[in-house]
């Protein structure tokens, strides 16, 4: 995985605008410094894959805490649980 971003200044991205979507439909990232601060720009793809993998660790984290709080059931347990609901309801 490519975290290196090329720097770029705005006014080389206003000159080279498509080239520079182009490139970075390609998998490049720029990052822009401007006045007010700094941006990135990447690839749709690459933007969604990051999003992804944000919500899987935060995923793991919310495991992760339940294990921790004792909010989690041996799969034994669960199956005999669900075992004495069923029958239960079988009535």
């Amino acid at each position: 995985m490519s975290t290196t971003l090329k720097l770029k200044k705005p006014t080389d991205l206003r000159e080279n605008l498509f080239e520079t979507l182009e490139q970075s439909s390609d998998g490049v990232k720029f990052l822009i410094h401007h006045k007010s601060g700094s941006s990135v720009l990447q690839s749709e793809s690459a933007y969604l894959d990051l999003l992804e993998q944000i919500e899987t660790l935060q995923s793991i984290n919310h495991g992760l805490q339940d294990y921790l709080d004792g909010k989690i059931h041996p799969h034994e347990s669960m199956k005999e649980h669900l075992r004495a609901y069923a029958k239960k309801w079988k009535k």
